[in-house]
């Protein structure tokens, strides 16, 4: 957008910000003084028309009432009046037709009499209501007028009064719209003139002036431009000579930062350096460090029999080696005006591929790094070479050699990403083998496990049918329903008993683990209420905690909300972790505490007792199949059932960890998420 658009742009924004702001105040207090106006004059007329018809109401005249209420209907603005007595009946109103017409009227006014509110209830006209008691002269109370006037004049008013307000701002809008285009004209003519007269002194049209018609800030720069102007036509040949060389070291620069390819760059150089600077030959070659010598000739300006012999020579960085090699190792350049006199010192097989008159040669140097050498030699023109040259051939060989050694660094840049894409496949190839092979070992091992479930499954549904038989058999012989057993037969069957009800304990809970990770339990989420599913786990092992001097506590808020989860599932955890606890906490007086936290989306179920503990490192390692921390104490138990209870909490969708230290007691924490699953999968 040019500066014309936004000058228009802003001064019309800027017009309708303050011409729209105006109008809408204006309306907006117009409103609000047509409609108190209104108000007021709305309750005179209803004051008034309760003192007309106050002795009517006391001494019950409907008739004359109703006529006075009638009357009053010649005001336009009044849609309907009615009288009712205190108790809020209708009396009469002063419509066309009277509601009450058809009544009986009695002294109560309370059982045939038309209510207020069923009155008005068809009433849909947009109505200001204004009501107030009627008062005799004695200041009793005798009913109360109800007067309903129409907004509809007041309503017009106010809409003409907006309109005229919208066609006012139009206008304004309108006139702002033509001053901002003069404004924005006044100040974005003068500048059109400045930049095409810019662009006529770019292109060396240095007796360009601009007319001068205005006495403000753009006048004064207008002045300014044409003194400017005038400046540069008073310029002397060298300052334009210098203004030429500047420009020439900007083409050649353009066309040196174009390309990083060395060989495409090099040559680029040479023909913008023969081209602008006016040398019959250009020429480079680039040092090499390991050979010592100077390679890679590339000449601009010559056949292509000078251009293959440049490519393949190779001059040794000596002393003896001529000019090119002497700036090479000086880093001084060289300027040979007559090449008659001084071809003895030449390298002998330039010298005789390029029959050179004079030369003129620069080092490439970058810090105090020399990458090559620069030279421009005449061979047909008999040219003067001049100290001037040699500092303007110094300054572009400066430009080129940053170039240069940009495009060898691009270079080796190149060849370390080739090395390194070979490194790449080779190791993409190597983890493809191994991810192969990792696949082949993981289909094994999932083969393997689930062999492994079956087996445990089967062999456990196996086992249980003939030890259901000796529990049964060994406590049909505890009991003594078949005669009386010694104290060593009475040892022995009661260590079969016991023995076989651990044996089943640990079949059972191996073919719960079994059929949980081999899917083959699915959850019947539903809604439970979480009080009533902790106080039944509590009561659960009651029994067992009583006989064990363990008093159980509960902290759980009454208004809790509830959890979706499967029910008997959740009662075997809290089942087991309860019973983990009291294992733990057998042997003296000791509490359990059960506890829920509501945490974000999470209900938090705690189980702490005042047990052995668990060590920190030990923390994770209790939730595996077969890990029993205590092996040397005496308590019971499988190393079973905490891995159940985390298959189970994570089939909800939840997690389950403890926090514990050796000698202080445990808590089992379990983490409930509030939104349901389906089949143990988070929904």
């Amino acid at each position: 957008m040019n500066i014309r658009l936004r000058l228009i742009a802003f001064t019309f924004c800027l017009v309708l910000l303050v011409g729209g702001s105006i109008s809408f105040y204006s309306i907006y207090q117009g409103r609000q003084r047509i409609f108190t106006t209104f108000q007021r004059d709305c309750l005179e007329i209803t004051d008034m028309l309760s003192e007309i018809v106050a002795n009517e109401v006391y001494f019950l005249n409907l008739l004359s009432l109703r006529r006075y209420l009638q009357n009053a209907r010649v005001n336009p603005d009044i849609s309907y009046t009615y009288v009712t007595d205190p108790e809020g009946v209708v009396l009469t109103d002063g419509t066309a037709k009277n509601p009450l017409r058809d009544q009986k009227l009695t002294s109560s006014f309370s059982s045939e009499m038309l209510s207020a509110d069923d009155w008005i209830s068809s009433i849909e006209e947009k109505i200001l209501k204004i009501g107030g008691p009627i008062l005799t002269a004695d200041d009793t109370r005798v009913g109360y007028l109800q007067v309903g006037f129409s907004l509809d004049r007041a309503t017009q008013v106010i809409r003409e009064t907006t309109m005229t307000s919208f066609y006012i701002t139009l206008i304004f809008l309108g006139i702002g719209a033509i001053l901002a285009y003069i404004l924005a004209t006044s100040f974005s003519r003068p500048i059109s003139s400045m930049l095409r007269a810019s662009k006529e002194i770019g292109e060396g049209k240095l007796d360009t002036r601009l007319p001068i018609s205005r006495s403000d800030e753009l006048g004064m720069l207008a002045m300014s431009f044409n003194h400017m102007t005038e400046s540069l036509a008073r310029m002397s040949k060298a300052q334009q000579q210098r203004v030429a060389e500047l420009s020439i070291l900007h083409s050649i620069g353009q066309v040196i930062s174009s390309t990083l390819d060395l060989d495409h760059l090099i040559d680029m150089a040479l023909v913008a350096v023969k081209e602008n600077l006016g040398y019959d030959r250009a020429k480079v070659f680039l040092v090499d460090a390991e050979k010592q010598t100077l390679v890679h000739g590339r000449i601009a300006g010559a056949t292509a029999k000078i251009r293959a012999q440049l490519e393949k020579m190779e001059i040794p960085l000596r002393e003896d080696s001529g000019f090119h090699a002497g700036v090479a190792l000086s880093g001084e350049p060289v300027l040979l005006e007559d090449m008659e006199k001084v071809k003895d010192q030449a390298y002998s097989p330039l010298l005789d591929s390029l029959g050179t008159r004079s030369l003129m040669a620069v080092p490439l140097k970058v810090e105090d790094r020399i990458l090559g050498v620069l030279s421009v030699n005449n061979f047909k023109t008999d040219r003067t070479l001049t100290g001037s040259d040699q500092n303007f051939l110094a300054t572009v060989a400066n430009q080129l050699a940053i170039a240069v050694a940009n495009a060898l660094a691009y270079r080796q840049i190149e060849q370390l990403n080739i090395n390194l894409e070979e490194k790449v496949w080779q190791r993409t190839e190597a983890l493809q083998i191994e991810q192969q092979r990792l696949r082949e070992v993981n289909i094994q091992l999932e083969a393997a496990t689930r062999h492994k479930t079956q087996f445990l499954a089967n062999m456990s549904h196996e086992l249980r049918t003939p030890l259901n038989s000796i529990i049964g058999f060994s406590e049909v012989l505890l009991e003594k329903m078949f005669g009386q057993l010694n104290d060593k037969q009475e040892e022995y069957v009661d260590d079969i008993f016991t023995s076989g009800k651990y044996l089943l304990d640990l079949i059972n809970d191996i073919l719960d683990l079994s059929k949980i990770e081999a899917g083959k339990v699915e959850l019947e989420p539903k809604v439970l209420v979480l009080r009533k599913l902790l106080q039944g786990s509590l009561v659960m092992v009651k029994e067992q905690a009583l006989a064990h001097g363990i008093a159980l506590q509960m902290d759980i808020a009454d208004d809790l909300g509830p959890v979706i989860g499967d029910e008997q599932k959740i009662k075997q955890i809290l089942f087991n972790l309860l019973s983990n606890a009291m294992k733990f906490s057998d042997g003296g007086p000791a509490k359990i505490h059960i506890g829920v936290e509501e945490k974000e989306d999470e209900w938090w179920v705690s189980v702490r007792d005042e047990g052995i503990g668990i060590a920190p490192e030990a923390s994770e390692r209790i939730f595996v199949m077969f890990q029993r921390l205590h092996t040397d104490t005496e308590i019971p138990g499988t190393g079973i059932g905490l891995a159940i209870c985390k298959r189970i909490v994570e089939r909800h969708g939840g997690r389950i960890w403890v926090e514990s230290q050796p000698g202080a007691g445990s808590t089992f924490i379990i983490a409930i998420p509030r939104h349901p699953v389906e089949n143990g999968v988070q929904s």
